[in-house]
Formats: structure tokens, C-alpha cells, sequence
């Protein structure tokens, strides 16, 4: 390359880790220009779509269709558009194929074991029309394949969006509208954002008792927004090998840039995000935290959403605003939403005349959400023990519905997991009086 001089000879180079490219190959003498090819935005991914659409004309689709496609495939690449459109695109010549052989066998009359020959030469005609008709590209058709394709950039860690929803999750209001707030915002209304100088926030914290929904709330908002969505368990990081809990890291926050609008979890992020007392290869993970959430390289279009029971145990410098903007309490069900949780757990269940939902949720004060679904599952047990013992003694099992009695001895059983000190200790970290 340092012979080229005062000749007609280009060197193009194209690498997807520019990182691992020798530093010499990089000087101004040789590789004089970089350009960073980007992950498509909307605009370009229905740009690329139309592309498909305009170099083949055996087919059809909307702009509406193509509109749609382009706002659901954030963080893909060309080729996976390529990849989806193609399938897609299969899928619609089966689904036009197997209409067009349907209404053929009606047209021929073999519903009725003959076929007259004006009908033939009729539906003869009307076959060669429709030979002629073009396949016709339907939203229906992208729908199997938008969750087939999964975006390059995602491959290495993606994990398939969890199927939790809102309607799953009881109570909790004040946090499934904020979360939906944080997620939806500046997607929907970035002008509004930009002109008022709102900036998107970084991070949202979730913390209290164990077993009050946070993971399932973090779940239902991937969900319910249709974004990127990653995974992470704070000790999933952890390595005892000298600098790869670090690396780990950094790989975790690459990846939801080139994949943005995306949301990175960390469930548990007390077991990496820990104070500066710990230890030095915790700090050092720490350190890298914080770089990542607020360092040179910016968070556009990445929200990071965590986890967890410990509160007290978090740096004091990963919780200020530009990092966790959002600190949401996440208290034990009250007597409304432990109702609530009871109905979800007894919507498909046969229930004896006797059960009193209400009457469950009052004694269950103090319980958490995952403790009622425990009293829900030992109840159904008790019923399908009464079930196996009458079976086997050859008597026919009549009620098979679940009793009061069944789900207050579940109830005895269970052990309340959350005491008063420990709900105190999060109240006052919430108000800030801890000592």
C-alpha cells in the first residue's frame, strides 16, 4: 500500500470489527478515510423494503404494508430485511396458490360430482386470468417471519422476547405507566421532545421485596413495546478471569447500540453494580457500568432497565440522574391487586360454590405476588391428590373443583417470606433516611 503513489489504484477495505484491524493499516498513509456503515434507521429500512418491492414486479404490496414492516424491524440490517422480505414473500405465493386451487375445485364443480361444459370453458378462462394476477404482499404475510428473523447484531445474545403482558401482572399501575412512558416517548413524539430539550432517559431502576414482579414487569414492557429486548443476570457477568466481566460488559452495551432502539436488563444488578468497598474486580466492573452508561460513546436509542432486591448495596454514583434516572418502588401487592392476582391465577380453574376471592385477599395480607401464585398451585395440587386417591380405590371422582378448604390450607402452609423490618428498610431507602 506504501508503493501506491501517483497511480489509478484504490484499496477498499470493509471489516464488521474495525477494532481488530492492525494499527499500522489505519495510519493516514493507507487507510486514509473511514466510513461507518450504520444499522438502517425507519426511514432507511422502508427505503430498503420499497427497493425489494421496485426490483421485482412479479408481486405487490402497499406502502401502508412496507410502513408498518419498517417500524417493527429495529436494529436489522439489509440482509436481514432481505431475509425477512423473502420469506415473507414464499409465504405469500403458498397462501395464493392454495386460494387459487380452492377456487378452481369450486368453479369445477366437483362439489357436485359434475361439471358442465360451459363451466368448464368458464372456469378454463378464468384460470388463465387468474395465471396472469400478481402475488399480493399482506402484513399477514410478515408476521411468522418477524419472529423467524432476528437482527444480526442481536444473534450472539439475543433472547426470544418473553410472551408476558400487562394484562398478566397485577396492580401496579403507577409503574406500568411510567415504564410505558419511558419506552413509548420518545419514539412516538421526538420533535415535541427535541423542541421542549427533553432528552430520552438512560436508565429506570426497579427494586423491593422479593417476588413482587419486578422481572415480570421488566418483561411485559419488552413485550408491549416490540424492542430489542437483552437479557442480563448481574452474576451472568461475573468471570474469575482478569478483565472478561469487563468485556462482558462493554459486548452487552455494543450490541444494544448496533441494535438500537433496544433495552438491555439487568436482573439482579447488585451483584455487579455493588459499592466501591468490594472488591477490586468488582470495582472494576463497576467502573466499567458507569463508563458505558454515561461515557464518550452515547446511549441513543438504548434504555437500561434493572433489578433489584438490594437497593442499600448499589454505588451511590450509579444511581444519580443521567444514569438511573427513575428509582420505582416496587411494594407488595395491597388487598385490591391480591384480589386481582387470585382472579388471574382462577380465570381457566373450576371453583366450588364456596371460594371467596375477597375473603382470600384479606388473608393474605402481606403476602408477596409469587407467594399467592404458590397458594394458587398448592391448592390445585390438594384437588388433584383428592382426584389420584379416589381413582385408585375405584370410586368416581365427582366435584373436581377446587374448595375454600383447599386454598386456605395452602395459605397455612405458605410462609410469609416479607417481614416489617424488611419493608421498613425500603421504605427509608426510598425517603432517603437510611442511615
Amino acid at each position: 500500500m506504501d508503493k501506491i503513489k501517483n497511480t489509478q489504484v484504490l484499496v477498499v477495505g470493509a471489516t464488521s470489527n474495525p477494532s481488530s484491524v492492525n494499527k499500522s493499516l489505519r495510519s493516514l498513509r493507507r487507510f486514509k478515510y473511514e466510513v461507518e456503515v450504520t444499522v438502517p434507521d425507519v426511514k432507511a429500512r422502508i427505503e430498503i423494503l420499497k427497493a425489494f418491492r421496485n426490483t421485482d414486479a412479479d408481486h405487490i404490496v402497499s406502502d401502508d404494508v412496507l410502513q408498518t414492516v419498517g417500524e417493527k424491524t429495529h436494529g436489522f440490517a439489509g440482509q436481514d430485511l432481505n431475509d425477512l422480505y423473502e420469506r415473507a414473500l414464499d409465504g405469500a405465493c403458498e397462501r395464493t396458490n392454495k386460494e387459487h386451487q380452492d377456487w378452481i375445485h369450486i368453479r369445477n364443480g366437483y362439489g357436485n360430482g359434475h361439471r358442465s361444459p360451459d363451466m368448464a370453458s368458464e372456469a378454463s378462462q378464468t384460470e388463465s386470468e387468474q395465471d396472469k394476477e400478481l402475488v399480493t404482499l399482506r402484513l399477514a404475510d410478515f408476521e411468522k417471519p418477524l419472529l423467524q428473523v432476528r437482527p444480526t447484531a442481536m444473534r450472539e445474545i439475543f433472547l426470544e422476547t418473553p410472551k408476558v403482558r400487562w394484562s398478566d401482572i397485577g396492580g401496579l399501575a403507577e409503574v406500568k405507566q411510567a415504564l410505558t412512558e419511558v419506552i413509548e416517548r420518545p419514539l412516538k413524539i421526538t420533535d415535541i421532545m427535541a423542541a421542549s430539550n427533553l432528552k430520552p432517559q438512560k436508565g429506570v431502576l426497579l427494586y423491593g421485596p422479593p417476588g413482587c414482579s419486578k422481572t415480570l414487569t421488566a418483561q411485559a414492557i419488552a413485550t408491549s413495546s416490540g424492542l430489542n429486548f437483552i437479557a442480563v443476570k448481574g452474576a451472568e457477568l461475573n468471570s474469575m478471569y482478569v478483565g472478561e466481566s469487563e468485556r462482558a460488559v462493554r459486548e452487552v452495551f455494543r450490541k444494544a447500540r448496533a441494535a438500537a432502539p433496544s433495552i438491555i436488563f439487568f436482573d439482579k444488578i447488585d451483584a455487579i453494580g455493588g459499592g466501591r468497598d468490594s472488591a477490586i474486580r468488582g470495582l472494576h466492573v463497576l467502573t466499567t457500568l458507569l463508563n458505558e452508561m454515561d461515557g464518550i460513546e452515547s446511549l441513543n436509542g438504548v434504555l437500561v432497565l434493572a433489578a433489584t432486591n438490594k437497593p442499600e448495596a448499589l454505588d451511590t454514583a450509579l444511581l444519580r440522574p443521567g444514569r438511573f434516572d427513575s428509582l420505582w418502588y416496587v411494594e407488595p401487592p395491597n388487598q385490591e391487586t391480591r384480589k386481582e392476582i387470585f382472579g388471574m391465577q382462577t380465570r381457566n380453574v373450576r371453583l366450588a360454590g364456596d371460594v371467596d376471592l375477597d375473603q382470600l385477599a384479606e388473608q393474605t395480607e402481606g403476602y408477596s405476588g409469587a407467594e399467592i401464585v404458590s397458594i394458587c398451585q398448592k391448592a390445585a395440587q390438594a384437588n388433584v391428590r383428592r382426584y389420584m386417591a379416589l381413582t385408585s380405590e375405584g370410586k368416581e371422582f365427582v366435584g373436581a373443583a377446587i374448595t375454600m378448604a383447599d386454598y386456605q390450607a395452602a395459605v397455612e402452609k405458605t410462609v410469609k417470606r416479607i417481614t416489617p423490618d424488611m419493608l421498613e428498610l425500603y421504605k427509608k431507602w426510598r425517603d432517603g433516611t437510611t442511615a
